[in-house]
């Protein structure tokens, strides 16, 4: 009786032990030193290099302090998830960032992720996934600043491509970072390998530094000048590793143009409220400026006040200068030199226009570029950065306000002086950005 107690708790016992290593047999990967259970997969999210401090226009900065500080602007991601037919996949979820659970049932393709953009600079970051399955996908990632996205994303239908269109409230354009990469889930739904998506800039960036600027044109007032584009664009499609060089939209320079039709970027305003010698400039001669602070430059029109207002108490020009910056929306398009109706000459794709009263078009100086000794057709790219003028340096070296005799290559205006027989000025045009405005303010 003893026996067969001893034998009925024993094969109790056996059975229970069974039970229990069977439970404990799960799949488990390992990634990253993460341990993934099926469904799950690690993707590192990187920004490319160019996203460095130095790398945006001055000019217009959200937050404020930024400006000041010279901090990195994406501090959020949104994302896309496709299968290998095109359509966006469901089910699959966010569940940690950097190893920091994530309390969110919300759906990848939903997901606004709030990130250290400086961290994020520095150190690609892991973001893990649950809800994946046996197949092939591609994931979509998109970064900016603020709280809200300075543009309205939608999908294209049929494409894995997104289109990104302007807010109509908006001055200047925003920057946007993008990238995409396709991955392979095996038959636990836990990715084939290590995989890594990188956001690159999607939008160009231009920098004016502009002297001699002429009161009159011919016996004619200036009252303002604008860089102007020559066309109008209310949005582009990214990111740029989706879509073909074979077919429009184009990668490199693939805005969603409304029509052929002038707009401007950046305007500087001439009145006794900006010009000392409004009232006494005599024709032939060039304008002198407040600019507020005794620095004496002129800053766009579109500028936020409270940016004026920290860039004239930062930022050194050489006296009677205009400063301006922003970013471009790039531009397809086959003819990137315009002929619009009523006018003589074309335009190219960026150009100067001078003003006069009741806006009358003055005079229009071109803005070309030429290499290997020819001029070079060009539009607006990915990436790609325009500059009038070189402006390298917040300040001189002594700390003293910047003359003629300074560096030229650190603070060199481009002279517009259409007095002098100007006719049309040149452009550089290449994608080292920090190369270009490397303007880095510090709080004393």
């Amino acid at each position: 009786m003893k026996t067969n107690l001893f034998m009925a708790l024993a094969f109790a016992f056996l059975m229970l032990f069974a039970a229990c290593t069977e439970e404990k047999i799960i799949y488990v990967e390992k990634e990253n030193d993460v341990e993934l259970l099926p469904g799950e997969g690690i993707l590192t999210i990187s920004l490319s290099d160019i996203t460095t401090r130095a790398a945006r226009p001055i000019d217009h900065f959200d937050p404020i302090a930024d400006l000041v500080s010279g901090g990195n602007n994406v501090n959020k991601i949104g994302f896309r998830i496709y299968n290998n037919s095109g359509d966006q996949v469901s089910g699959v979820k966010v569940t940690s960032w950097n190893g920091e659970a994530i309390s969110t049932d919300t759906e990848l393709n939903d997901y606004i992720l709030s990130v250290d953009g400086e961290a994020l600079a520095k150190t690609p970051q892991q973001l893990k996934l649950s809800g994946l399955s046996t197949g092939v996908y591609t994931i979509v990632a998109y970064g900016y600043n603020g709280d809200t996205c300075p543009y309205t994303i939608e999908s294209v239908t049929s494409e894995m491509y997104l289109k990104a269109l302007t807010k109509d409230e908006d001055k200047f354009f925003e920057e946007l970072f993008a990238g995409s990469l396709e991955v392979s889930a095996n038959d636990y739904g836990n990715f084939t390998q290590e995989y890594t998506l990188t956001l690159y800039r999607q939008i160009a960036g231009m920098l004016a530094y502009l002297e001699n600027i002429p009161a009159y044109v011919g016996e004619e007032r200036v009252h303002k000048i604008t860089i102007t584009t020559i066309t109008e664009n209310i949005g582009f499609y990214f990111p740029h590793t989706l879509l073909s060089e074979n077919s429009s939209p184009f990668s490199d320079k693939n805005g969603i143009v409304t029509d052929w039709a002038k707009d401007d970027l950046l305007t500087f305003t001439f009145n006794e409220n900006t010009v000392s010698n409004w009232n006494t400039v005599a024709m032939g001669a060039t304008y002198q400026f407040n600019g507020g602070s005794g620095k004496k430059f002129l800053l766009p029109d579109e500028m936020d006040d409270e940016v004026k207002k920290i860039l004239t108490e930062n930022l050194m020009c050489i006296p009677n200068t205009l400063f301006g910056s922003c970013f471009l929306i790039p531009t397809s398009g086959f003819n990137y030199t315009r002929q619009f109706e009523g006018e003589k000459e074309a335009r190219t794709a960026l150009h100067l226009v001078f003003w006069g009263e009741e806006d009358k078009v003055l005079k229009v100086l071109n803005l070309k570029e030429f290499a290997d000794g020819k001029e070079e057709a060009y539009c607006i790219q990915r990436n790609h950065f325009y500059s009038l003028g070189t402006k390298t340096k917040s300040e001189p070296d002594d700390g003293k306000e910047p003359d003629e005799e300074d560096d030229k290559d650190t603070d060199d205006p481009l002279d517009i002086n259409t007095n002098a027989g100007v006719e049309y000025l040149l452009l550089k045009i290449n994608d080292a950005w920090d190369g270009n405005h490397d303007l880095i303010y510090k709080e004393e």
